[in-house]
Protein backbone atom coordinates (compact mmCIF):
# COMPACT_ATOMS: atom_id res chain seq x y z
CA UNK A 1 0.00 0.00 0.00
CA UNK A 2 3.01 2.31 0.14
CA UNK A 3 2.45 3.10 -3.56
CA UNK A 4 -1.23 4.01 -3.09
CA UNK A 5 -2.32 6.94 -5.17
CA UNK A 6 -6.02 7.09 -4.21
CA UNK A 7 -8.09 7.15 -1.04
CA UNK A 8 -11.79 6.62 -0.39
CA UNK A 9 -13.10 10.13 0.12
CA UNK A 10 -16.61 11.43 0.66
CA UNK A 11 -17.43 11.32 -3.06
CA UNK A 12 -15.61 8.13 -4.04
CA UNK A 13 -11.98 7.59 -5.10
CA UNK A 14 -9.86 10.73 -4.89
CA UNK A 15 -6.18 11.33 -5.64
CA UNK A 16 -4.17 11.18 -2.44
CA UNK A 17 -1.23 13.55 -2.10
CA UNK A 18 -0.57 12.66 1.52
CA UNK A 19 1.28 9.70 2.90
CA UNK A 20 -1.06 6.89 3.94
CA UNK A 21 -0.02 7.36 7.56
CA UNK A 22 -0.85 11.07 7.56
CA UNK A 23 -3.99 10.98 5.40
CA UNK A 24 -7.29 11.53 7.25
CA UNK A 25 -9.00 8.90 5.07
CA UNK A 26 -8.48 5.27 6.00
CA UNK A 27 -8.96 3.29 2.75
CA UNK A 28 -6.15 3.48 0.18
CA UNK A 29 -5.22 1.66 -2.99
CA UNK A 30 -5.28 1.95 -6.76
CA UNK A 31 -8.17 3.82 -8.35
CA UNK A 32 -9.78 0.55 -9.41
CA UNK A 33 -9.46 -0.95 -5.91
CA UNK A 34 -10.90 2.09 -4.21
CA UNK A 35 -13.68 2.39 -6.82
CA UNK A 36 -14.70 -1.21 -6.13
CA UNK A 37 -14.74 -0.56 -2.39
CA UNK A 38 -16.81 2.58 -2.96
CA UNK A 39 -19.39 0.67 -5.03
CA UNK A 40 -19.64 -2.02 -2.36
CA UNK A 41 -20.13 0.66 0.30
CA UNK A 42 -22.89 2.28 -1.73
CA UNK A 43 -24.63 -1.02 -2.38
CA UNK A 44 -24.77 -1.83 1.33
CA UNK A 45 -25.76 1.63 2.51
CA UNK A 46 -29.26 2.76 3.28
CA UNK A 47 -29.89 5.39 0.56
CA UNK A 48 -31.95 7.61 2.88
CA UNK A 49 -29.29 7.53 5.59
CA UNK A 50 -26.52 8.16 3.06
CA UNK A 51 -28.15 11.27 1.59
CA UNK A 52 -25.53 13.97 1.71
CA UNK A 53 -23.07 11.85 3.70
CA UNK A 54 -21.23 9.69 1.21
CA UNK A 55 -21.91 11.73 -1.92
CA UNK A 56 -22.90 10.67 -5.40
CA UNK A 57 -20.27 8.05 -6.14
CA UNK A 58 -18.63 10.06 -8.93
CA UNK A 59 -15.34 8.87 -10.37
CA UNK A 60 -12.21 10.72 -9.39
CA UNK A 61 -12.09 12.29 -12.87
CA UNK A 62 -15.66 13.60 -12.47
CA UNK A 63 -14.89 14.83 -8.99
CA UNK A 64 -11.78 16.65 -10.18
CA UNK A 65 -13.71 18.20 -13.06
CA UNK A 66 -16.34 19.49 -10.64
CA UNK A 67 -13.66 20.86 -8.32
CA UNK A 68 -12.03 22.74 -11.19
CA UNK A 69 -15.42 24.07 -12.29
CA UNK A 70 -16.06 25.43 -8.80
CA UNK A 71 -12.62 27.06 -8.73
CA UNK A 72 -13.25 28.60 -12.14
CA UNK A 73 -16.53 29.99 -10.83
CA UNK A 74 -14.82 31.43 -7.77
CA UNK A 75 -12.03 32.95 -9.82
CA UNK A 76 -8.29 32.81 -9.26
CA UNK A 77 -8.28 35.92 -7.06
CA UNK A 78 -11.25 34.80 -4.97
CA UNK A 79 -10.89 34.82 -1.20
CA UNK A 80 -12.13 31.22 -1.19
CA UNK A 81 -10.15 29.74 -4.08
CA UNK A 82 -7.18 28.59 -1.98
CA UNK A 83 -7.36 24.79 -1.86
CA UNK A 84 -4.53 24.10 0.57
CA UNK A 85 -2.85 21.69 -1.83
CA UNK A 86 -6.17 20.03 -2.63
CA UNK A 87 -7.32 19.43 0.94
CA UNK A 88 -10.60 21.34 0.57
CA UNK A 89 -13.50 19.29 -0.76
CA UNK A 90 -15.68 20.43 -3.64
CA UNK A 91 -18.59 20.88 -1.25
CA UNK A 92 -16.49 23.02 1.12
CA UNK A 93 -15.45 25.28 -1.74
CA UNK A 94 -19.08 25.62 -2.76
CA UNK A 95 -20.20 26.33 0.82
CA UNK A 96 -17.46 28.95 1.24
CA UNK A 97 -18.43 30.63 -2.03
CA UNK A 98 -22.01 31.01 -0.78
CA UNK A 99 -21.14 31.96 2.78
CA UNK A 100 -18.47 34.45 1.84
CA UNK A 101 -20.58 37.32 0.50
CA UNK A 102 -23.01 36.92 3.41
CA UNK A 103 -20.36 37.21 6.09
CA UNK A 104 -18.25 39.80 4.33
CA UNK A 105 -21.23 42.13 4.09
CA UNK A 106 -22.28 41.47 7.69
CA UNK A 107 -18.80 42.19 9.05
CA UNK A 108 -18.69 45.85 8.17
CA UNK A 109 -15.29 46.90 9.44
CA UNK A 110 -11.97 46.46 7.65
CA UNK A 111 -8.49 46.15 9.18
CA UNK A 112 -6.30 49.19 9.25
CA UNK A 113 -3.10 47.30 10.02
CA UNK A 114 -1.70 44.11 11.46
CA UNK A 115 -0.47 44.31 15.04
CA UNK A 116 3.16 43.22 14.75
CA UNK A 117 3.47 42.91 18.54
CA UNK A 118 1.09 39.94 18.66
CA UNK A 119 2.26 36.42 17.87
CA UNK A 120 0.67 33.01 18.18
CA UNK A 121 2.28 29.59 18.36
CA UNK A 122 -0.90 27.57 18.66
CA UNK A 123 -2.05 24.78 16.33
CA UNK A 124 -3.81 27.34 14.18
CA UNK A 125 -1.91 30.49 13.29
CA UNK A 126 -3.53 33.63 14.69
CA UNK A 127 -2.79 37.26 13.87
CA UNK A 128 -4.21 40.33 15.60
CA UNK A 129 -5.50 43.20 13.48
CA UNK A 130 -6.23 46.77 14.45
CA UNK A 131 -9.31 48.36 12.89
CA UNK A 132 -10.12 51.88 11.82
CA UNK A 133 -12.77 52.20 14.51
CA UNK A 134 -10.18 51.35 17.19
CA UNK A 135 -11.42 47.80 17.79
CA UNK A 136 -9.39 44.61 17.51
CA UNK A 137 -10.05 41.33 15.72
CA UNK A 138 -8.21 38.05 15.35
CA UNK A 139 -7.57 36.38 12.00
CA UNK A 140 -7.07 32.63 12.26
CA UNK A 141 -6.16 29.96 9.76
CA UNK A 142 -4.67 26.47 9.73
CA UNK A 143 -1.60 26.44 7.53
CA UNK A 144 -0.54 23.98 4.86
CA UNK A 145 1.96 22.37 7.23
CA UNK A 146 -0.96 21.13 9.38
CA UNK A 147 -3.13 19.70 6.59
CA UNK A 148 -1.99 16.11 7.13
CA UNK A 149 -1.36 16.37 10.85
CA UNK A 150 -2.78 13.96 13.41
CA UNK A 151 -4.93 16.78 14.82
CA UNK A 152 -6.64 17.43 11.48
CA UNK A 153 -7.18 13.71 11.01
CA UNK A 154 -8.64 13.40 14.51
CA UNK A 155 -11.04 16.32 14.10
CA UNK A 156 -11.88 15.13 10.57
CA UNK A 157 -11.89 18.54 8.95
CA UNK A 158 -9.82 20.63 6.56
CA UNK A 159 -8.41 24.14 7.00
CA UNK A 160 -11.23 25.58 4.91
CA UNK A 161 -13.76 23.42 6.77
CA UNK A 162 -12.47 24.79 10.09
CA UNK A 163 -13.04 28.36 8.88
CA UNK A 164 -16.54 27.43 7.74
CA UNK A 165 -17.25 26.02 11.21
CA UNK A 166 -16.15 29.28 12.81
CA UNK A 167 -18.50 31.27 10.59
CA UNK A 168 -21.42 28.89 11.06
CA UNK A 169 -21.01 28.91 14.85
CA UNK A 170 -21.52 32.67 14.74
CA UNK A 171 -24.54 32.20 12.46
CA UNK A 172 -25.96 29.56 14.83
CA UNK A 173 -25.80 31.98 17.75
CA UNK A 174 -27.85 34.39 15.62
CA UNK A 175 -30.33 31.64 14.72
CA UNK A 176 -30.96 30.75 18.36
CA UNK A 177 -32.00 34.33 18.94
CA UNK A 178 -32.32 36.56 22.02
CA UNK A 179 -29.75 35.81 24.70
CA UNK A 180 -27.62 33.76 22.30
CA UNK A 181 -26.97 36.40 19.66
CA UNK A 182 -23.93 37.85 21.43
CA UNK A 183 -22.59 34.54 22.73
CA UNK A 184 -20.15 34.24 19.81
CA UNK A 185 -18.20 37.35 18.70
CA UNK A 186 -18.86 38.60 15.17
CA UNK A 187 -17.09 36.26 12.72
CA UNK A 188 -16.50 36.24 8.94
CA UNK A 189 -14.20 34.97 6.20
CA UNK A 190 -11.08 36.95 5.40
CA UNK A 191 -7.85 36.42 3.50
CA UNK A 192 -5.39 39.09 4.69
CA UNK A 193 -2.56 37.05 3.22
CA UNK A 194 -1.78 33.55 1.93
CA UNK A 195 -4.64 31.52 3.39
CA UNK A 196 -8.37 31.98 3.68
CA UNK A 197 -9.42 31.88 7.30
CA UNK A 198 -11.86 33.37 9.76
CA UNK A 199 -11.62 36.73 11.44
CA UNK A 200 -13.40 37.39 14.72
CA UNK A 201 -14.03 40.57 16.65
CA UNK A 202 -11.89 40.70 19.78
CA UNK A 203 -13.38 40.42 23.27
CA UNK A 204 -12.53 43.16 25.76
CA UNK A 205 -11.85 41.51 29.12
CA UNK A 206 -11.28 43.11 32.51
CA UNK A 207 -9.92 40.93 35.30
CA UNK A 208 -11.14 43.45 37.85
CA UNK A 209 -14.77 42.68 36.96
CA UNK A 210 -16.06 39.76 39.05
CA UNK A 211 -16.61 36.46 37.28
CA UNK A 212 -18.87 34.99 39.91
CA UNK A 213 -21.75 33.00 38.46
CA UNK A 214 -23.54 32.90 41.79
CA UNK A 215 -23.83 36.72 41.95
CA UNK A 216 -24.51 37.36 38.25
CA UNK A 217 -27.85 36.14 36.89
CA UNK A 218 -26.89 36.91 33.29
CA UNK A 219 -23.67 34.94 33.64
CA UNK A 220 -25.71 32.04 35.04
CA UNK A 221 -27.97 32.29 32.01
CA UNK A 222 -24.90 32.41 29.72
CA UNK A 223 -23.61 29.16 31.24
CA UNK A 224 -26.89 27.45 30.40
CA UNK A 225 -27.00 29.02 26.94
CA UNK A 226 -23.45 27.81 26.29
CA UNK A 227 -24.44 24.27 27.29
CA UNK A 228 -27.33 24.27 24.83
CA UNK A 229 -25.32 26.00 22.11
CA UNK A 230 -22.37 23.62 22.33
CA UNK A 231 -24.63 20.58 22.11
CA UNK A 232 -26.37 21.97 19.04
CA UNK A 233 -23.09 22.72 17.19
CA UNK A 234 -21.47 19.54 18.53
CA UNK A 235 -18.46 21.39 19.94
CA UNK A 236 -15.53 19.00 20.28
CA UNK A 237 -13.05 21.50 21.67
CA UNK A 238 -14.65 23.72 24.33
CA UNK A 239 -11.97 23.45 26.98
CA UNK A 240 -11.17 26.16 29.53
CA UNK A 241 -9.08 28.09 27.02
CA UNK A 242 -11.86 28.44 24.47
CA UNK A 243 -14.14 30.90 26.18
CA UNK A 244 -13.63 34.43 27.47
CA UNK A 245 -15.39 36.87 29.78
CA UNK A 246 -16.58 39.98 28.02
CA UNK A 247 -17.72 43.00 30.00
CA UNK A 248 -21.00 44.87 29.67
CA UNK A 249 -22.19 47.95 31.53
CA UNK A 250 -25.75 48.02 32.91
CA UNK A 251 -26.99 51.07 34.83
CA UNK A 252 -23.41 52.13 35.41
CA UNK A 253 -22.34 48.75 36.80
CA UNK A 254 -20.00 46.39 34.96
CA UNK A 255 -20.62 42.66 34.80
CA UNK A 256 -19.05 39.69 33.04
CA UNK A 257 -20.64 37.81 30.12
CA UNK A 258 -19.49 34.58 28.48
CA UNK A 259 -18.04 34.71 24.98
CA UNK A 260 -17.41 31.45 23.09
CA UNK A 261 -14.35 31.53 20.83
CA UNK A 262 -12.35 28.98 18.81
CA UNK A 263 -15.24 27.11 17.17
CA UNK A 264 -13.17 25.50 14.40
CA UNK A 265 -13.76 21.99 15.68
CA UNK A 266 -17.53 21.84 15.76
CA UNK A 267 -20.35 20.60 13.51
CA UNK A 268 -18.97 17.02 13.41
CA UNK A 269 -20.22 14.65 10.73
CA UNK A 270 -23.09 12.33 11.59
CA UNK A 271 -20.89 9.23 11.56
CA UNK A 272 -17.97 10.81 13.40
CA UNK A 273 -17.12 9.44 16.83
CA UNK A 274 -17.17 12.15 19.49
CA UNK A 275 -14.68 11.05 22.12
CA UNK A 276 -12.37 13.91 22.96
CA UNK A 277 -12.52 17.26 24.77
CA UNK A 278 -16.13 18.09 23.92
CA UNK A 279 -17.54 20.99 26.00
CA UNK A 280 -17.10 21.97 29.62
CA UNK A 281 -20.54 23.60 29.39
CA UNK A 282 -22.46 20.90 27.52
CA UNK A 283 -20.92 18.32 29.88
CA UNK A 284 -21.70 20.60 32.87
CA UNK A 285 -18.18 20.46 34.28
CA UNK A 286 -18.14 24.01 35.65
CA UNK A 287 -15.46 26.56 34.87
CA UNK A 288 -12.01 27.36 36.20
CA UNK A 289 -13.51 30.35 37.99
CA UNK A 290 -16.55 28.69 39.54
CA UNK A 291 -18.11 25.38 40.49
CA UNK A 292 -21.44 26.68 39.25
CA UNK A 293 -23.46 24.09 37.32
CA UNK A 294 -26.90 23.61 35.82
CA UNK A 295 -29.79 23.87 38.27
CA UNK A 296 -32.10 21.88 35.99
CA UNK A 297 -31.77 20.05 32.69
CA UNK A 298 -35.43 20.48 31.71
CA UNK A 299 -35.80 22.73 28.66
CA UNK A 300 -37.79 25.89 29.25
CA UNK A 301 -40.40 27.12 26.77
CA UNK A 302 -37.99 29.83 25.64
CA UNK A 303 -35.22 27.26 25.06
CA UNK A 304 -37.54 25.03 23.05
CA UNK A 305 -38.43 28.03 20.89
CA UNK A 306 -34.75 28.80 20.39
CA UNK A 307 -33.91 25.23 19.40
CA UNK A 308 -36.86 25.04 17.02
CA UNK A 309 -35.68 28.29 15.40
CA UNK A 310 -32.25 26.75 15.02
CA UNK A 311 -33.73 23.64 13.43
CA UNK A 312 -35.69 25.65 10.87
CA UNK A 313 -32.57 27.70 10.18
CA UNK A 314 -30.34 24.67 9.58
CA UNK A 315 -32.89 23.27 7.14
CA UNK A 316 -32.62 26.54 5.22
CA UNK A 317 -28.81 26.31 5.38
CA UNK A 318 -28.99 22.87 3.79
CA UNK A 319 -31.32 24.13 1.08
CA UNK A 320 -29.07 27.10 0.33
CA UNK A 321 -25.85 25.09 0.57
CA UNK A 322 -24.31 27.20 3.34
CA UNK A 323 -23.40 24.15 5.44
CA UNK A 324 -21.92 20.84 4.30
CA UNK A 325 -24.76 18.34 3.94
CA UNK A 326 -23.32 15.72 6.28
CA UNK A 327 -22.59 18.29 8.99
CA UNK A 328 -26.02 19.86 8.59
CA UNK A 329 -27.74 16.48 8.84
CA UNK A 330 -25.78 15.68 12.00
CA UNK A 331 -26.82 19.02 13.51
CA UNK A 332 -30.48 18.23 12.85
CA UNK A 333 -30.05 14.85 14.56
CA UNK A 334 -28.66 16.47 17.69
CA UNK A 335 -31.43 19.05 17.71
CA UNK A 336 -34.12 16.41 17.19
CA UNK A 337 -32.68 14.34 20.01
CA UNK A 338 -32.72 17.30 22.39
CA UNK A 339 -36.30 18.18 21.45
CA UNK A 340 -37.42 14.56 21.80
CA UNK A 341 -36.07 14.35 25.35
CA UNK A 342 -37.09 17.87 26.39
CA UNK A 343 -33.80 18.22 28.24
CA UNK A 344 -30.38 19.79 27.94
CA UNK A 345 -27.99 17.07 26.87
CA UNK A 346 -24.39 16.20 27.67
CA UNK A 347 -22.22 15.69 24.62
CA UNK A 348 -20.23 12.94 26.32
CA UNK A 349 -23.44 10.94 26.72
CA UNK A 350 -24.72 11.50 23.18
CA UNK A 351 -24.26 8.68 20.70
CA UNK A 352 -23.44 10.17 17.28
CA UNK A 353 -24.91 7.05 15.68
CA UNK A 354 -28.35 7.96 16.99
CA UNK A 355 -30.70 7.40 14.04
CA UNK A 356 -33.82 9.19 15.23
CA UNK A 357 -35.61 6.12 16.59
CA UNK A 358 -33.27 4.38 19.02
CA UNK A 359 -29.65 4.00 19.99
CA UNK A 360 -27.51 1.36 18.38
CA UNK A 361 -26.76 -1.61 20.59
CA UNK A 362 -23.02 -1.01 20.22
CA UNK A 363 -21.69 0.68 23.40
CA UNK A 364 -20.11 4.12 23.40
CA UNK A 365 -16.31 4.19 23.00
CA UNK A 366 -14.38 4.76 26.22
CA UNK A 367 -13.49 8.37 26.96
Amino acid sequence: MSEAKFHLGKNGPAPCKATVVACRYSAHGSEAEVQKLWEETQAEANPEHMRGISGSGKSSAQDEAERLAVLAYLGEESTYATTYEGSATVEELSVAAKLGPLTLSELSYEPAERDATFSSSSFSQTARYLFRDGSVAYYKHIGADKINSSEMSFYNTTPLGAAINEVNAYRMAKLLGPGYEDLVPETAFRKPYSYVGSIQRGVAEDENVARSFEANDELKADYRRAALFDFVIGSIDRHHGNYLYGVETVDGDQRSRLKLIDNSFSFPESDQEITYVLSVFANDEGTEDSNYGLDSVELTAEEIDAVERARAGVEKWLESGTIASDRGDATLKRIDFMLSTGQLQKLNEYDPRYSGDAYEEEPLPAL
